[in-house]
């Protein structure tokens, strides 16, 4: 588990090691493939904070080989 907060304060992310890699079940801090793009700026209703919003994307693509997102289906995650 790593604390990936920003779209809420208490966000939690879930990392696992499969044959395949990391996938990491990242709820709402990725809630789609929309948001692998880090250029792409959160409406601040839907986040507490977008600077931390931010961080936990990055801290997620970093690990991840595949996301599981907080709506939509799993994705590789191109590095």
């Amino acid at each position: 588990m790593i604390l990936t907060p920003g779209h809420s304060d208490d966000m939690i992310s879930a990392v696992v090691n499969t044959n395949k890699g990391k996938i990491i079940v990242s709820g709402d801090a990725i809630s789609n493939e929309d948001w692998v793009d880090l250029n792409k700026t959160a409406n601040p209703i839907l986040v507490t904070s977008i600077e931390e919003f931010n961080e936990s994307r990055k801290k997620i693509l970093n690990l991840a080989d595949y996301i599981i997102p907080g709506h939509g289906k799993m994705f590789k995650v191109n590095k």
